[in-house]
């Protein structure tokens, strides 16, 4: 796991151009998609634990780099904070927040975070859900809204749109997509339509065999792993 001590300090100094904050150094620095990765892991954040094991076994049966967003960005909620702290006190009163002010600058984080999942979304070849009581509510607790499954993570609903929607695109021979989850506590609370029906089930027992297979590269793993959801 990346070490905490690791993520950027964010230097406004050194992002600053004409008094202006430079959005595509932020981005660099706090959610960068500089690294090619296989398998974008889609989680809750109470299963962070959970994905960052998955993530490890994977690399270490089958060489497969897995993108688990918490182990590789930067916390948008702690970048919101350092961007209010500097630049959103209120004028009149030093200990809080102008309101006005942090969400315009909510704004601009939010779409920065929503810019890389998407790019990192596009990059990967399989998107993973990792579909937990965490990740999906219980519907016996929704009064029976629909008959699609449902979140209150409004990144997991972010992360799956964005699977449904991005182009399909083939880098290589047999390719075939496949899915998976995020980071919020509120005490408002919001759900959101997930429709995951379209998703191939990765069972615990699929689940092992699949790494206990011998493969001589990532994408053999990966196509192995196809023939064996479908």
């Amino acid at each position: 796991m990346r070490d905490k001590d690791q993520f950027p300090k964010l230097d406004f100094s050194s992002i600053l151009k004409k008094g202006t904050l430079d959005g595509n150094e932020i981005i660099k620095e706090w959610f960068p998609n500089d690294i090619k990765y296989h398998i974008f892991l889609s989680h809750s954040h109470k299963d962070e634990e959970l994905a960052l094991e998955i993530a490890y076994i994977l690399e270490e049966r089958h060489n497969l780099k897995v993108f688990v967003d918490s182990d590789i960005w930067g916390n948008s909620l702690d970048l919101l904070k350092r961007i209010n702290d500097k630049y959103c006190i209120a004028e009149e009163d030093k200990t809080l927040y102008d309101y006005d002010k942090c969400n315009y600058s909510a704004s601009h984080v939010y779409l920065m975070l929503m810019n890389s999942l998407n790019i990192m979304i596009d990059r990967c070849e399989a998107l993973f859900f990792l579909n937990t009581p965490n990740s999906i509510l219980l519907k016996d607790s929704l009064d029976n809204l629909d008959d699609l499954e449902r979140t209150s993570s409004p990144w997991i609903f972010s992360e799956i749109q964005i699977s449904k929607t991005i182009r399909k695109k083939i880098d290589r021979p047999r390719t075939k997509s496949f899915s998976s989850t995020e980071k919020l506590d509120e005490s408002l609370q919001i759900s959101y339509p997930l429709d995951i029906k379209s998703f191939p089930k990765i069972s615990c027992e699929i689940f092992k065999d699949w790494i206990e297979m011998k493969c001589n590269s990532p994408y053999e793993a990966l196509d192995d792993l196809y023939k064996c959801i479908h």
